[in-house]
C-alpha cells in the first residue's frame, strides 16, 4: 500500500486576481491532475468583457481563460469596485469557502487588495496552509519600504510554502526571511504551446503581415507591447529610436492606455513617422505583431516580471529589455539578448544598433530565445505543487475525491 502523502488528493484554493491567459494555462493542468481537486476563487472579472480595466476599459482577451477547470466570481461588496484600489476588493464569502474540509491548502496571490488580506486571514483562522504566490522582486522600486519591511516578515512567517516565480522572486522572499525549505519554484510561464502554435501557423504569412503594417523589405520592426504607462518608460524607447537614426528602424506599440496621447505627441515632437500605435490587441491579434517583428523591447522601470518577453521568446524574437524587468535573470541571457539599466536611453541605444544591423545576430539570439522558453514553462508545475502542498499539509490530503 502506497504511503498516505504519497497518495493522498489535495482539494486546492486559489485565490486570484481576475482571469488571464497567463494563469488559466497552469490552471488547467492542475485541475488535470489526479491528485489535485482545484477551485479558483476569482476577486475581478476584467478580460471577460463585462468589467472595465483602468487602461483597457471593456476588453476579452481572445483566449479561453475558464475553460478547463473550476471557478467561482464571490461578490464584491466593496462600494467602489477596482482592482487599483486596496479598499475596492470586499469579498466575505471567502471566509466561508476558505476553510477545511472544503479545502485542504490555498494557494493566494500576493497581498492587494483587502480581498487578498481577507482570504489569509480566512485561512488562518480556520488553519488553512497557505502557499504564496506573487510577483514582488527586490528590484522593483516600492513606496513605504518601511512598511514593508514591518508587515511582510510577519505575514510570510504565517505562510507554509512559497511557489516562487524565478530567480528575483526566490530572492525577494528570503530577504524577509522565508526559509529555503518553503521555496518552491514554479516558473513564471506562458501557455508556449499555445504560442508556438500561433508561430508555426503564422511564420508563413510573415512577408503579408509585415505589408499590411506598411513596412518596406528592409524594414527592423522593434516591438513593444503592454500597457501604455508612465512606468514602461516608452518615452525612452521613442529617444533611442531617434538616436538610432536609421531609416531601417520602425517601431510598433502594441497595447493602450493613459500615456498614449501623450506618447503620440512626443513621437511627432521627435520626427518619428516610423511609429505604429497598434492600441490593445488580443492574444491572436497580438501574435501577428510578434511574427512580423524582428526585436521585442521591454524598457521599464518597473516590471515585477514582463510575462510578454515570455509570449515573444515564443516566436523566437531576441530581447532587449531594463534591467528591473524581473525575468531578465532567468530569460535574457548573453545568447537570448540584451539588458540595459532603466532610463539610461543611450545604452538602450547601444543594444540595438549591433541588433539592427545585424541579420544573423537577430536570428542567433532568436533561436537561443525561443531554445531559451521551451525550457521556462508550466510542464513540471503541478508536481512541484504537490510537493509543496505534501510539504505544508504533512501530506494530510483527502482519499477517494471525485
Amino acid at each position: 500500500m502506497e504511503p498516505e502523502s504519497q497518495s493522498a488528493r489535495y482539494r486546492l484554493a486559489v485565490v486570484a486576481i481576475r482571469p488571464q491567459p497567463y494563469h488559466s494555462a497552469l490552471f488547467r493542468l492542475l485541475a488535470a491532475h489526479p491528485r489535485i481537486d482545484l477551485t479558483v476563487y476569482y476577486l475581478f472579472q476584467e478580460g471577460l468583457g463585462t468589467a472595465r480595466d483602468l487602461d483597457y476599459g471593456r476588453f476579452e482577451w481572445g483566449y479561453p481563460v475558464l475553460e478547463g477547470y473550476r471557478s467561482q466570481f464571490p461578490h464584491n461588496r466593496a462600494l467602489r469596485p477596482s482592482n487599483g484600489r486596496f479598499v475596492g476588493a470586499f469579498h466575505p464569502e471567502l471566509v466561508r469557502l476558505l476553510r477545511p474540509p472544503l479545502h485542504d491548502a490555498t494557494i493566494i496571490a500576493g497581498w492587494f487588495p483587502f480581498s487578498v488580506w481577507l482570504a489569509h486571514w480566512a485561512c488562518w483562522r480556520s488553519g488553512l496552509p497557505v502557499l504564496l504566490r506573487s510577483a514582488a522582486n527586490p528590484a522593483d522600486p516600492v513606496g513605504r519600504p518601511w512598511a514593508r519591511a514591518w508587515v511582510l516578515p510577519r505575514l510570510f512567517r504565517r505562510c507554509a510554502a512559497f511557489l516562487t516565480q524565478g530567480t528575483r522572486n526566490a530572492e525577494f522572499y528570503r530577504s524577509y526571511g522565508a526559509p529555503e525549505e518553503k521555496l518552491f519554484l514554479v516558473p513564471h510561464a506562458v501557455d508556449n504551446d499555445f504560442f508556438q502554435q500561433q508561430h508555426a501557423a503564422l511564420r508563413p504569412q510573415r512577408s503579408e503581415l509585415r505589408r499590411r503594417l506598411g513596412l518596406p523589405d528592409d524594414a527592423v520592426l522593434l516591438l513593444y507591447a503592454g500597457r501604455l504607462a508612465p512606468e514602461k518608460r516608452l518615452g525612452d524607447l521613442l529617444e533611442a529610436v531617434r538616436r538610432l537614426d536609421d531609416p531601417r528602424a520602425w517601431l510598433a506599440l502594441a497595447g493602450d492606455g493613459r500615456e498614449r496621447g501623450r506618447l503620440q505627441q512626443r513621437a511627432a515632437a521627435l520626427g518619428l513617422k516610423q511609429v505604429l500605435f497598434a492600441g490593445f490587441q488580443t492574444q491572436a491579434q497580438l501574435a501577428e505583431y510578434y511574427t512580423a517583428a524582428d526585436i521585442f523591447v521591454l524598457p521599464s522601470e518597473r516590471e515585477p516580471w514582463g510575462l510578454v518577453l515570455n509570449e515573444a521568446m515564443n516566436f523566437g524574437l531576441p530581447a532587449v529589455v531594463s534591467e528591473r524587468v524581473g525575468a531578465a535573470p532567468d530569460l535574457v541571457l548573453p545568447g537570448t539578448g540584451r539588458t540595459f539599466p532603466p532610463g539610461d536611453v543611450e545604452t538602450l541605444a547601444a543594444c540595438l544598433r549591433p541588433l539592427l544591423a545585424d541579420a544573423g545576430l537577430r536570428a542567433r539570439l532568436g533561436q537561443g530565445a525561443l531554445d531559451r522558453i521551451r525550457q521556462w514553462s508550466h510542464a513540471g508545475s503541478p508536481e512541484t505543487i504537490v510537493r509543496a502542498l505534501e510539504f505544508a499539509t504533512g501530506g494530510r490530503g483527502r482519499a477517494g475525491l471525485r
